[in-house]
């Protein structure tokens, strides 16, 4: 809701001086001529200054009540600058800014000072349904050639408070006085006159003077005040959840009970988290080889589903799963997991049998058609497990033109649980009860088309263990509804129709068969995903890997074993690279698959992400991702690909 109302402030505010203070705060070298204005005008103040009385200290401002936002970015040009570099596309600072500004902002953005942080600040209104209050804020360098490039413009300034000069150009509200912290003078523009009136002082000797963690960009969100305003609505959700289940009953006992359960279920998850969380923080870190992002999320309480399961993973065990180091070499993605216990889920997959089954009953389904839909659902549990994926081209890394990839992964879960959950898969598949129903849906396409087709058959591993593998096909349309292009995503509030995908996607998109292996191997049982037969013998006559053949050879773990978690993975420049360029059509994808070949720095270290729990008196959750700068400028390169190719079209 924070993020949203930041969006409903007048659009030209965001346009002009809010823009121009966010990425502006540093355009000093746009020409010459305005750098000897502003020295000019420089030393014109220092003489002005001496005949002035000295101004009392500063006091550091104590931050306003209600404060839902601070946001920091440490030095928006060298950011900005570095991005660009790092991506290898071509951005112009200078540009960008110039274009967003007005000819009366140009004048000013000599005076920004190009090595000072752009500060945000926002915060809630006193009034329930009144705007949010924003407030920016940019170091100047010089507070008489800024007044009298204003007043030049025509735009008249007063004095205020603290001897700080105001001024509204457009639709903004603005301030210019001394600050604390890095620059002695800063200007602060804030959407509301109100908000001026709240915020300057913390904008200008509160926010500058806290540190923020020194990180290349920072945001702190606070759910407290949000919490305080709205509570009278949190006890209504469960009456609002009760009265919205009740539209979707059918009739059936047992779907209406369930549809009951989970609203107020899931209301009632919503209120307990909301109460638990206390707030988020943000940060970019930049070094000379990579970026770090990281976002926290911390809890004052654990009455929630989803704080008791930080709370356990915190205190429990969460070190690399073993076999993660004996996944393949030739993976270019691998991820672990640490599974909750079964029991935590129990409720979840009750409910959902029992939306099925009763969704199947009211839709006149025979008992033994709904069983199979309760019992796939149902099956779904015994899954859980900590498990262990690996993926990677199923051709040589010199023929990145194939579209396919295979899969291996590994858990505890017992091979006939396994087996369980694929046989009722594929009976569920094929129930004809279940293309009936489909196909009664719509009068022109027969939407049972777009269920996978699955069978069994019997495969010899290379050792000659014999095993019963599954086989699948999907249909084009299906295959294009799983992978779509970059350019025929299609948006969810819009129907999609079924024929005009079959026509477009014939030629490109094809249908596909998948096979599927299982194997149990010591403690492990490991399961194998590939398009041939002889593709998912090998995985699983050759898991789990060892030596040089082991994923863990190369040290690409390094990143996960400092960062345990309760999740994690990584993917190579490859395997991103040749995903998007998937989603290309025509001689797109014929370059991005050129291109998959010679990547700028084929040896990058990979983008690596985890999640893991802390906890002191209450659990911290932390989701971090490492980006090295050259996997980045590998990725950089398909970007200009795509943006080259495009722009030759529309000409």
């Amino acid at each position: 809701m924070i993020w949203l109302s930041l969006f409903r402030t007048p659009r030209s505010f965001f346009l002009s001086t809010s823009l121009i203070l966010v990425l502006g705060s540093s355009l000093v070298g746009c020409g010459s001529s305005a750098k000897e204005a502003a020295t000019a005008a420089q030393e014109t103040a220092s003489a002005k200054k001496s005949s002035q009385p000295a101004l009392p200290p500063l006091e550091e401002a104590v931050e306003p009540p209600r404060i839902v936002l601070k946001a920091r970015v440490r030095n928006p040009r060298t950011l900005a600058e570095d991005i660009g570099a790092t991506l290898g596309l071509p951005l112009r600072f200078e540009q960008l800014v110039s274009k967003a500004a007005g000819t009366k902002q140009k004048d000013l953005l000599p005076f920004w000072e190009d090595d000072v942080a752009v500060e945000v600040v926002a915060a809630l209104p006193t009034a329930v349904g009144a705007p949010p209050l924003i407030i920016w804020s940019a170091g100047i360098r010089d507070k008489s050639g800024f007044l009298e490039t204003l007043a030049a413009q025509g735009i008249e300034v007063m004095d205020g408070p603290e001897n700080n000069q105001h001024f509204a150009p457009g639709e903004s509200f603005c301030a210019l006085g001394r600050s604390l912290g890095a620059s002695a003078e800063r200007v602060a523009c804030a959407n509301t006159e109100e908000a001026l009136g709240q915020l300057l002082p913390y904008a200008l000797r509160g926010l500058p003077a806290e540190e923020l963690d020194g990180a290349a960009m920072a945001a702190d969100i606070s759910l407290a005040p949000a919490k305080e305003t709205y509570e009278q609505y949190f006890g209504m959700a469960r009456q609002w959840a009760i009265i919205g289940a009740q539209r979707l009953y059918v009739g059936q006992e047992l779907f209406d009970s369930a549809v009951s359960e989970v609203a107020t279920s899931l209301a009632q998850e919503l209120v307990d988290y909301i109460h638990d969380l206390d707030g988020i923080a943000f940060r970019l870190h930049s070094s000379g080889t990579e970026y770090r992002a990281v976002a926290v999320a911390e809890h004052k309480s654990t009455s929630s589903w989803l704080a008791q399961a930080a709370s356990y993973s915190a205190q429990h065990d969460t070190s690399l799963p073993a076999g993660l180091g004996e996944l393949p070499q030739s993976a270019e993605t691998v991820m672990y997991g640490h599974s909750l216990p079964q029991e935590r889920f129990a409720k979840f997959f009750r409910l959902a049998a029992d939306l099925l089954e009763g969704w199947a009953l009211h839709q006149k389904f025979s008992p033994a058609s709904a069983a199979r839909l309760r019992k796939l659902t149902a099956s779904l549990q015994v899954l859980l497990s900590d498990s262990i994926l690996a993926e990677g081209a199923e051709k040589s890394p010199e023929d990145a033109s194939t579209d396919e990839y295979w899969r291996l992964s590994a858990s505890e879960v017992p091979l006939k649980s396994q087996y369980e959950f694929w046989n009722t898969l594929m009976d569920v598949l094929g129930d004809a009860e279940l293309k009936k129903y489909l196909n009664s849906l719509s009068e022109e396409q027969k939407l049972a088309d777009l269920l996978p087709k699955m069978t069994s058959q019997e495969l010899t591993l290379q050792d000659g263990e014999k095993i019963t593998i599954f086989r699948y096909e999907n249909s084009a349309a299906l295959e294009t509804l799983l992978h779509p292009g970059l350019a025929e995503v299609p948006i969810i509030s819009e129907a999609v129709d079924l024929n005009s995908i079959e026509e477009k996607t014939t030629a490109s998109t094809p249908p596909r068969t998948y096979y599927l292996g299982l194997r149990q191997i010591g403690q492990r049982s490991w399961t194998a995903l590939a398009s041939q037969p002889e593709i998912v013998s090998e995985l699983l006559s050759q898991a789990p890997a060892k030596g040089a053949d082991a994923f863990s050879a190369d040290g690409r773990l390094a990143i996960l074993q400092e960062n345990q978690g309760a999740f994690g993975g990584l993917n190579s420049s490859r395997a991103l690279t040749d995903a998007l360029g998937r989603r290309l059509e025509g001689q797109k994808r014929e370059k991005a698959a050129a291109l998959s070949k010679s990547l700028p720095f084929p040896e990058a270290a990979p983008l690596t992400w985890w999640v893991k729990a802390t906890e002191v008196e209450t659990p911290q959750v932390h989701l971090a991702m490492n980006l090295p700068k050259d996997f980045l400028r590998n990725f950089g390169t398909l970007l200009i690909l795509a943006s080259e190719d495009s722009s030759e079209e529309q000409k």
